[in-house]
């Protein structure tokens, strides 16, 4: 069970690390930007579309209601 807990507690301190190693090596650095511009730059597009498209796309979710009258 302490296995597991500090394997857990590695996955979140592991970035960090990876993070610390890349500005240790700038070489290193400069390859992982460019992945994580296309990243940001991708969630961002996303997140706009959301934003845009929002009322539709709800909308599509729960039909107006028919008005028999």
């Amino acid at each position: 069970m302490a296995r597991a807990i500090w394997r857990f507690i590695a996955g979140f301190v592991l970035p960090l690390k990876g993070g610390l190693l890349a500005l240790r090596h700038r070489h290193l650095l400069a390859l992982a930007v460019v992945p994580l511009i296309l990243n940001l730059m991708l969630y961002l597009a996303a997140l706009a579309l959301v934003v845009h498209y929002y009322e539709e796309w709800f909308g599509l979710l729960f039909a107006q209601p028919q008005a028999w009258y």
